[in-house]
């Protein structure tokens, strides 16, 4: 059991990482496009963006 909870806690953690280092931050969908369906309601934010060299 301790070990399904490490691993638990050691994905948690990996997904929040990955969150924060790809400089995403919460927006409204875009209900109009989607709606249409000319485009998705969120946008995926490139992963490791915050620290991906351009």
């Amino acid at each position: 059991m301790a070990i399904t909870l490490a691993l638990t806690v050691i994905g948690a953690l990996f997904l929040v990482c990955l969150y924060a280092l790809g400089g995403a931050r919460p927006e409204p969908p875009d209900l109009e496009s989607w709606l249409s369906g000319s485009s998705t309601a969120y946008h995926s934010p490139a992963l490791l963006a915050a620290i991906r060299e351009t």
